[in-house]
């Protein structure tokens, strides 16, 4: 069995996500195995930080922005999609027989489209209904384990598994 240290490095290392200083630098990376954007996020403690910096964004046109993970999708394994990067690698982690993607957003839920199915883990509460309301019952399932428990809203499934409720 991998100790937690390993299997956060293991991850960190599926995703190609890289520090610089008090930021994780989060690249998305296509099926075709090409870099389409790059995210930075700097964190204080686990609390991210309000301030977002793209150091890299391709021309308009040149390529389209995809799921952040979208170079792990197999059709070995079923997809989950997560709003966070960071809730991505944590449940890679803990959950490492499904491949975990994020949206990047709550407003990009529509990046998903480009899976041919999946399980989608809103965020509680208000993500919950805009992406309820989005995406396609015929391609995707919803889980609504979120929405079942006492975590306030806004919270995610990286909440979940951190507070040990999972």
């Amino acid at each position: 069995m991998l100790t937690l240290y390993t299997a956060v490095i293991n991850a960190l290392n599926e995703y190609y996500v890289k520090t610089v200083k008090n930021s994780l630098v989060y690249p998305y990376i296509n099926k075709e195995n090409r870099l389409t954007y790059v995210k930075l996020i700097e964190y204080k403690g686990i609390n991210r930080t309000s301030q977002i910096y793209t150091p890299f964004k391709a021309d308009k046109g040149t390529f389209k922005q995809c799921l952040f993970g979208m170079h792990l999708v197999s059709p070995d394994r079923e997809n989950c999609i997560v709003e966070s990067e960071k809730t991505a690698i944590i449940c890679s982690i803990k959950y490492p027989k499904y491949t975990w993607l994020a949206t990047g957003g709550l407003n990009l839920i529509s990046r998903i489209n480009s899976l041919e199915n999946g399980i989608v883990f809103a965020d509680k509460g208000k993500a919950f209904q805009v992406w309820s309301d989005r995406v396609n019952s015929s391609k995707f399932k919803m889980n609504d384990l979120l929405e079942k428990t006492d975590l306030k809203g806004g919270s995610d499934l990286a909440d979940l598994i951190l507070r040990g409720k999972e």
